[in-house]
């Protein structure tokens, strides 16, 4: 099978469409209950105000190229729901993704069907479904990480059963594509650089033992940080007017910068515990959490180093890189936010080769009962995660289709178990024009903007200067954009008090803000949904 054009087997052609299709599927048809999260809404927010936006924002320091894609979904598309656009644009690159990482463990393995069915188990990880359906730029980063991991083993000749597709005759085209695709690795995602730091090491690896002269090494660098530096450099100074390097440095690491990244706390093995945490909701969610998380932590990491220990004996180079690029990724997330299973979806691909590689190499028996069953599990466990959270929000899908109102054509049955979109369409007959909505959670701020066409007003960042709002509530330029109060407080006593109308949206008691206003909140009937409640201010004076 060595050196084996896959792409003329039709069998291993069918497993790569089943896995796609299948990866589609569910992502589409099953999105996972609940809150969407901060990239997610602010992808769609900029989608649906594209024309307003900045270049500053559209090429956001984090994901260059995340808004542009979405922006091109939206144009051949232009019906769809913008939550729908940002979901759209991850399911597509996760069904992508799914292929990809078959592909590349059929590399390794020399059993397409192994690999199938270790790549299908990953469709099913909860924390993979959630971002995916919920539309975080996870999978966009994991597709190009994929890439440029995948090219790397076919370049230095690491993939025994590797297809032909890369083969490359012509001098040094090789090493300029992958520079290329380093580059472009990290303007779709800031943190592929974790992935790039790592194929920078073992190429240097690589031509200190002369595997690869220090030619092609000079060369792979000098083209990844050309087409970065053409790229990041247009961003830094034609779009946002920077004209400094101590600017530049600033712009492009910016929640360092703020502080926001660096929420480090003395307490290691509290981290660990931490870690483990986030590692097992990306697996399973929060299902089964309990008192013996600490043994689960000890057990799970018995089971990590027997996992090295197998696979370091299988292929050393492969996991050695992977080992490198999970070291620098602990480094990078250990203290901040390691309870978030976001921060450790892109070690899916590590964590697979290296499982692939300890209990399902070419030379152990087969052991396809052991995937079926863990697959099994994973639905089991996932699917009444599943039925759980859709039961929790149903009231806002009721209280949208009592009110009369739908999201949107396509858009309806993707969105109907995502709380904010159904509260706010249901609340859309009260909203009229240009009508100002005070919220405490900015969350509510994004669905105000893409689902109404009233004016929504965080209350925390009321009368607040830019500066406070970017390094005490650490706002980002894409935040301000978004979020920056379009009136002070005196204005809005003022608007009051002349008889415009002036919302409260809250969720639980009256804010004392509204006695601030010298306001009295008047509740209008029929808007209240669970905790939520509508309110019209009317002066006092």
């Amino acid at each position: 099978m060595s050196e084996l054009n896959v792409f003329r087997d039709h069998r291993f052609v069918f497993k790569g469409i089943a896995l796609a299709l299948l990866t589609f599927i569910i992502y589409f048809l099953f999105p996972v209950p609940g809150f969407r999260r901060w990239d997610s809404l602010m992808s769609a927010t900029i989608v649906h105000d594209w024309d307003s936006m900045p270049g500053s924002v559209i090429f956001f320091f984090a994901h260059t190229l995340v808004l542009p894609i979405s922006r091109l979904i939206s144009l051949l598309l232009p019906d769809l729901d913008p939550n729908v656009v940002v979901s759209l644009r991850e399911i597509l690159f996760a069904s992508m993704n799914t292929v990809l990482l078959f592909w590349g463990l059929n590399w390794v393995l020399g059993n397409s069907r192994t690999a199938f069915w270790l790549a299908a188990i990953t469709i099913f990880f909860h924390g993979r479904w959630m971002f995916a359906t919920h539309g975080e730029e996870k999978e966009i980063l994991l597709f190009f990480q994929q890439i440029s991991v995948l090219y790397t083993f076919h370049y230095l000749h690491w993939t025994k059963y590797a297809s032909q597709v890369f083969n490359i005759s012509t001098p040094y085209i090789a090493e300029i594509i992958l520079g290329f695709l380093l580059a472009i690795s990290v303007m779709a995602h800031l943190e592929n650089g974790i992935i790039v730091v790592t194929i920078a090491i073992v190429l240097g690896i690589s031509a200190g033992k002369k595997q690869i002269g220090w030619a092609q090494f000079w060369l792979i660098g000098v083209s990844a940080v050309s087409l970065g530096l053409i790229w990041f450099g247009i961003i830094i100074v034609s779009v946002n007017g920077i004209r400094t390097l101590s600017g530049a440095l600033q712009w492009l690491f910016e929640y360092h910068v703020t502080g926001e990244f660096f929420t480090i706390t003395p307490h290691f093995f509290n981290q660990m515990v931490e870690a483990w945490t986030g590692f097992r909701r990306l697996l399973i969610g929060e299902t089964g959490e309990g008192p013996w998380m600490t043994v689960e932590m000890v057990v799970g990491f018995g089971m990590l180093v027997i996992t090295i220990r197998k696979a370091w004996t299988r292929n050393k180079r492969i996991t050695a890189f992977f080992l490198i690029f999970l070291g620098l990724m602990t480094v990078h997330f250990f203290y901040w936010l390691p309870w978030d299973p976001e921060q450790w979806v892109p070690t899916i691909m590590a964590g697979m080769f290296l499982v692939s590689l300890a209990w399902f190499h070419e030379y152990d028996k087969p052991r396809l009962p052991i995937l079926i069953i863990i697959l099994v599990v994973l639905i089991a466990a996932n699917g009444y995660r599943y039925i759980r959270d859709g039961e929790s929000v149903k009231p806002y899908r009721s209280f949208r289709i009592n009110a009369g109102q739908h999201i949107g054509k396509v858009s309806d049955w993707v969105l109907r178990s995502s709380p904010y979109p159904n509260l706010i369409a249901g609340l859309r007959p009260y909203l009229l024009q240009d009508t100002i909505v005070l919220v405490d959670q900015r969350h509510l701020a994004n669905h105000l903007i893409i689902y109404s066409s009233a004016v929504p007003i965080v209350t925390a960042y009321l009368d607040k200067t830019d500066d406070v709002l970017h390094k005490k509530y650490l706002l980002s330029q894409l935040s301000l954009a978004v979020y920056r109060p379009e009136f002070s407080t005196v204005e809005l006593k003022d608007k009051i008090r002349s008889g415009e109308l002036v919302y409260y949206l809250t969720e639980g008691p009256i804010p004392g803000l509204v006695t601030e206003l010298n306001a009295r909140a008047i509740p209008f009937p029929g808007t209240r949904c669970l905790d939520f409640q509508l309110w019209r201010l009317e002066s006092l004076e």
